[in-house]
């Protein structure tokens, strides 16, 4: 994901291959990262080899408790805008096998409907927020309503015994 408030890019939603666990989140600062961060700024996909001496695939091994990250292969997922969202990183850290083109142009085409689903999921997690928001408002209008009601009542019944006191002509 984008750097967050900290300037941290935050990774979500790893999963591990080889092990079949999914990957906890990392927080990566940018200068530890800096490769990655660039491609992320700049939208461009990325790919390093296993044997680079990039910070970066250091920094992802430390975080991953791995040996070493092996290649990487990265893609910007655009928004209706065309400025990255988020970036897509994977790594080949056991099978010593480099990213290939084709590699490159699939993950970069699946990014395409991937920025689709994810703008869907948002809004459909904006509008459940609003919808939240709508009950409570409508929930505390009944409450008002209610004591309102209640008020009203406790008045009237005021008004009865005042009308049936004694001398209350």
């Amino acid at each position: 994901w984008p750097p967050d408030a900290h300037g941290f890019m935050v990774g979500r939603y790893g999963y591990d291959m080889v092990h079949r666990l999914p990957v906890p989140e990392l927080r990566i600062a940018p200068q530890a990262a800096p490769i990655l961060s660039l491609a992320f700024q700049q939208g461009n996909v990325l790919s390093l080899p296993g044997n680079s001496t990039a910070p970066d695939l250091h920094e992802l091994a430390r975080l991953l408790n791995l040996q070493r990250s092996g290649a990487l292969l990265s893609a910007p997922v655009r928004g209706e805008d065309g400025r990255p969202i988020l970036q897509v990183v994977m790594l080949l850290p056991f099978s010593g096998r480099r990213w290939s083109g084709v590699d490159q142009e699939r993950l970069a085409k699946l990014a395409i409907p991937l920025a689709y689903i994810l703008q869907r999921n948002w809004q459909i997690a904006e509008i459940q927020d609003e919808l939240v928001q709508a009950r409570q408002s409508l929930q505390s209008s009944q409450e008002r309503v209610l004591k309102a009601e209640n008020d009203r009542r406790t008045l009237l019944d005021m008004v009865t015994i005042m009308q049936q006191a004694p001398g209350s002509d």
